[in-house]
């Protein structure tokens, strides 16, 4: 079963502003884009480890994960 949060814009997520600005102007609208993203795709976005690992916990949250870079 698809987690219902992965169609939702990535405004429901508890991030700063800033955050939610850079990721939307690298294209990254919604939830199912954010979570095919890598931490490497982020560090690529120009955002901080701290920043990064915000972004993971609070997917977390809903119950996702980043994608792994294998």
């Amino acid at each position: 079963m698809e987690n219902e949060h992965l169609t939702e814009k990535i405004d429901i997520i508890d991030i700063p502003k800033e955050i939610k600005e850079i990721l939307k102007q690298n294209g990254v609208k919604t939830i199912k884009e954010l979570c095919s993203k890598t931490k490497t795709d982020l560090k690529n976005m120009r955002l901080s480890f701290y920043e990064i690992n915000k972004i993971q916990v609070e997917v977390q949250l809903l119950g996702l994960n980043l994608q792994k870079c294998e």
